[in-house]
């Protein structure tokens, strides 16, 4: 979003949250349209737009919405919703069911946000345990750690553009020094 966009968003919210906008002078307003501005930067406009309208339409508490609570907003409202834990069980379920002789076969198959927690020999091993252990505490485990990896994953693509460049070169940094290279 540029500053004349976030000056719209800033408008709407001014027009309702007239007793809050009231009691901040000229500067403090322009003040907040910078910072709004650096914090929706990476942000589609129309999106933002869209989740004000809806904060204002239906939200009933007194408060003013932060940048924050838009851009989680506008996530949770555009972003396709991926597979739950159960789905994601579901499929680690069925690929253990024939990982027998085709466990790389089986782990070829599953998504990519699946086989970032189970590997091929897991899904051998797990085919060879206790179905009621499998059902309990495998499944309770993997149910869990796919929750948490999906909640890293939202919370990572709602990361500005700066800060994500900024741990892709931390990353590419520790990958080179721990094959001993240097920059």
């Amino acid at each position: 979003m540029n500053r004349e966009e976030t000056k719209m968003i800033i408008k709407m919210l001014s027009s309702v949250y007239v007793n809050e906008f009231s009691k901040l002078s000229e500067d403090k307003v322009l003040q907040m349209i910078d910072v709004w501005t650096m914090l929706l930067e990476d942000e589609d406009a129309n999106k933002i737009a869209t989740v004000t309208k809806v904060y204002l339409k239906s939200n009933t508490n007194a408060f003013m919405p932060t940048p924050a609570m838009l851009i989680n907003m506008a996530y949770e409202l555009f972003t396709p919703k991926g597979m739950t834990e159960q789905e994601a069980w579901n499929l680690v379920y069925r690929a253990i069911c024939n990982s027998g002789y085709n466990a790389q076969r089986e782990y070829d198959n599953l998504p990519l946000e699946i086989k970032q927690l189970v590997t091929p020999s897991q899904l051998r091993e797990w085919g060879m345990m206790n179905i009621e252990t499998l059902n309990t505490v495998v499944a309770s485990n993997f149910m869990r750690s796919f929750k948490v990896r999906e909640k890293q994953r939202s919370d990572y693509a709602k990361l500005p553009n700066e800060t994500k460049n900024l741990i892709s070169e931390l990353n590419m940094n520790m990958k080179l020094e721990s094959k001993g290279e240097t920059k």
